[in-house]
């Protein structure tokens, strides 16, 4: 925790920083998502959303809730990789 104030304050590094922690996330929400549809997936992370099961559709969401929203456009939600991630459930 200190660590994470002391970058706060300073602007410095963290050894959990988000271009890591938002990937691995996104890593583990998208198997989730693949176990529940027992399907294998395939992910596109300029769309953010999978090309190969509609089943999917229903577990991922892109409504939120009233005052939540996501500041800026879509290219700076989206993951830096430039191939379609597979995910297996």
């Amino acid at each position: 925790m200190t660590e994470w104030i002391n970058a706060c304050k300073t602007g410095g590094p963290t050894t959990c920083n988000f271009d890591y922690s938002g990937a691995l996330a996104e890593t583990v929400l998208l198997g989730n998502v693949a176990y529940r549809t027992g399907e294998r997936l395939t992910w596109d992370s300029q769309l953010l959303r999978p090309v190969n099961c509609p089943k999917a559709d229903h577990f991922i969401q892109h409504q939120y809730r009233k005052g939540w929203r996501i500041g800026g456009d879509a290219k700076t939600a989206r993951l830096s990789a430039k191939e379609p991630s597979v995910m297996r459930p």
